[in-house]
């Protein structure tokens, strides 16, 4: 009997790596100032503004309600696949390649896309 209980291990342990495998693997790519790209996992759940900071990225933000451009981000690849409004109304108006970081978040299907990408980098003033 003590035979079967490794070997349920082992399945259970190797059907957990076959999950974790196909799970998908959306991803925001952050550039900053001096060129260096930071790959970032999405999490539907959270602003683009919270996937930053928890990527270790010192993002500038200041209202967290949309209402100013402090946390304003350059989108170059993906703005489809964002949502301007998943957290909170813009009210402040940004460019169509823009989107205010604090309030935006991603798509549903985005993040269930393991191919999918959105290229980011911080707003010039």
């Amino acid at each position: 009997m003590s035979a079967k209980i490794p070997l349920l291990l082992i399945l259970s342990i190797l059907s957990i790596f076959r999950i974790l495998s196909i799970l998908p693997m959306a991803k925001i790519i952050y550039k900053d100032e001096d060129g260096t790209s930071t790959e970032i996992i999405v999490d539907p759940e959270k602003s683009v503004l919270e996937m930053l900071e928890e990527a270790g990225i010192d993002y500038p933000f200041s209202c967290m309600a949309g209402a100013c451009s402090t946390c304003k981000i350059t989108v170059h690849k993906g703005k489809e696949d964002l949502k301007d409004d998943a957290f909170g109304t813009p009210m402040y108006p940004v460019d169509d390649n823009e989107v205010l970081s604090c309030i935006c978040g991603v798509n549903k299907a985005f993040a269930e896309n393991p191919d999918a990408v959105i290229e980011l980098e911080k707003t010039e003033e």
